[in-house]
C-alpha cells in the first residue's frame, strides 16, 4: 500500500480562505452598480465647468488652468474624450479607473498575505463616495488610481513605471504626492528586509516621479508667465475651530455615519492591522497614507471626496489585519452600501457655504449614491450643457455646476 504524504505548507503564506469573496463577483458587482450612472451627465463636482474650459482651452493652444495648481494630463484628457464621446465617454473612464484601484488595493493585500483580500478591497468599492467619483467628471479616481498603481509597481520592482506613475498620478491631482512619499517611506523603513530595495533602487522611484510630475506642471507655470503664482490656493484659512469642525463632519461623511459605526465597534480589529506596522510594507504604507492625507484635509477640509486615498488606505489596513472571521468585514461593507440608498445628515451649518459654527443635526435622508442620482437627473433637465465657448455660456456652466454641488451636499448636510 502507498502512503501519500502532503507537502508542507509554506509557513510565510496565508492561503486564501474558500470563503472569501470570489474576485469576479466583485468586479461584477462593481460594473452593474456603476454602469448605470454614466448617463446622467458630467456630475456634481463644482469644478466641472472648470476643468472641460481648462482642458479645450490647452487643446486651443492657451491653456487657463482649472484651479490652482493645475491638474494638466487630466484636463487635457478629460477635454478630448469629451470630444469624441461626451459626458458617458468621460464617465465610462472615470470607472476604469476605478476598476484599476480596486485592482491595485487587491493586488497589494494578495502581496501581503491577506486571508480576505476580495472582502477588504470591496470596503474601498462599496464607499458611495468612491462609488459618486468613479461615475462622473473629477480627477479623484484618477488619480488615486495611478498612486495605487505605483506602489504595486514599486511592489513589483519596476522603479521606473512606478514613477511614472506616481508622477502622472501627481499632474492630475498634486495631493497625490502624498501617497508617493508615503510608499517610499514605508518601503525603506520596518524591519521586512527581504523586501527592502536599495537606495538606488528607491532614488530611481523618487527621480522618475519628480521629472514626470514636474514635466505635468510646466503647462501652469507657462499660463502665469513663468511664476509660481499657478501654486496658489483659492481656500482661505478661517481658523482652526472651524476647520477641525468641517474636519470632522466631512470624515464622518465619507465613512457615512453606519460605517463609522461599524469601524468604531471594530477598533481593536483594526489596530491589529497597525500593530503589524514593522513587518509589512503595504500596512505602513496604509497608515502613512492615511495620517498624511488627514493632515492635509484637516487644513483644507473642502469635500469628502478629498478622503479617498484615506478609504484606499483603510481598506489596504482592514484587510492586513489578521482577521479570523469575516463578519465585520461582511458588516463594513454592507453598512456603505446600505448608506450609499438611505442616509443621514450629520450637521447644519449656521451660515450655508459660508459657516464659522453650526450643530450637529441628524436625520434620515436620501443616501449618497440617491441623492447623487437625483441631482445629476434635475440637471438634466436643465437641458444640454453649455458649450462653454461664450463668456456667458461659462457663466452657465458655472452656474450649474455650482448648483449641482450645493445639491450634493444635501447628502451630509442639513441646510
Amino acid at each position: 500500500m502507498t502512503t501519500v504524504v502532503a507537502p508542507e505548507a509554506d509557513p510565510d503564506v496565508t492561503p486564501a480562505s474558500p470563503r472569501d469573496l470570489p474576485w469576479p463577483y466583485l468586479l461584477l458587482a462593481v460594473l452593474v452598480g456603476y454602469l448605470p450612472f454614466v448617463v446622467l451627465g458630467y456630475g456634481t463636482d463644482i469644478d466641472v465647468a472648470n476643468v472641460l474650459r481648462a482642458g479645450e482651452s490647452m487643446l486651443d493652444g492657451d491653456y487657463r488652468m482649472s484651479r490652482g495648481p493645475g491638474a494638466a494630463p487630466h484636463e487635457v484628457a478629460t477635454a478630448l474624450l469629451d470630444r469624441v464621446g461626451g459626458p458617458i465617454l468621460v464617465n465610462l473612464v472615470a470607472v476604469g479607473f476605478a476598476l484599476l484601484a480596486i485592482w491595485c488595493v487587491h493586488r497589494l493585500l494578495e502581496r501581503d498575505g491577506a486571508r480576505w483580500p476580495v472582502l477588504a478591497t470591496a470596503v474601498l468599492a462599496a464607499n458611495p463616495w468612491f462609488w459618486v467619483a468613479s461615475t462622473s467628471l473629477g480627477d479623484f479616481t484618477w488619480a488615486l488610481a495611478l498612486g495605487l498603481a505605483g506602489a504595486v509597481a514599486a511592489k513589483a520592482d519596476r522603479r521606473v513605471l512606478a514613477g511614472a506613475l506616481f508622477g502622472l498620478g501627481i499632474g492630475c491631482r498634486a495631493s497625490t504626492v502624498l501617497l508617493a512619499l508615503a510608499w517610499l517611506v514605508a518601503e525603506r523603513t520596518g524591519e521586512d528586509e527581504g523586501e527592502r530595495p536599495s537606495w538606488a533602487d528607491t532614488a530611481r522611484t523618487a527621480g522618475t516621479l519628480v521629472l514626470v510630475g514636474g514635466l505635468c506642471f510646466i503647462p501652469p507655470w507657462l499660463s502665469v508667465d513663468r511664476s509660481l503664482d499657478f501654486l496658489h490656493n483659492e481656500l482661505e484659512f478661517a481658523g482652526w475651530r472651524v476647520h477641525a469642525g468641517r474636519f470632522v463632519v466631512k470624515n464622518l461623511a465619507t465613512a457615512t455615519l453606519a460605517g463609522a459605526a461599524v469601524l468604531l465597534l471594530g477598533s481593536r480589529r483594526l489596530l491589529s492591522g497597525v500593530g503589524r506596522w514593522r513587518s509589512s510594507t503595504v500596512v505602513r504604507f496604509a497608515v502613512l497614507t492615511i495620517a498624511l492625507c488627514e493632515l492635509l484635509f484637516l487644513r483644507l477640509p473642502f469635500k469628502p471626496v478629498h478622503l479617498l486615498p484615506v478609504v484606499a488606505g483603510t481598506a489596504l489596513l482592514v484587510g492586513a489585519a489578521r482577521l479570523e472571521r469575516r463578519a465585520w468585514l461582511i458588516a463594513l461593507v454592507g453598512a456603505q452600501v446600505v448608506a450609499a440608498f438611505v442616509g443621514a445628515t450629520i450637521a447644519a451649518p449656521d451660515r450655508p457655504d459660508d459657516a464659522d459654527g453650526g450643530h450637529l443635526s441628524v436625520r434620515i435622508a436620501d443616501g449618497v449614491v440617491v441623492n447623487d442620482m437625483r441631482c445629476r437627473l434635475a440637471d438634466l433637465d436643465r437641458g444640454h450643457w453649455p458649450d462653454g465657448d461664450s463668456a456667458a455660456e461659462h457663466a452657465e456652466a458655472t452656474a450649474r455646476a455650482e448648483a449641482n454641488f450645493v445639491c450634493q451636499r444635501d447628502a451630509w448636510r442639513d441646510s
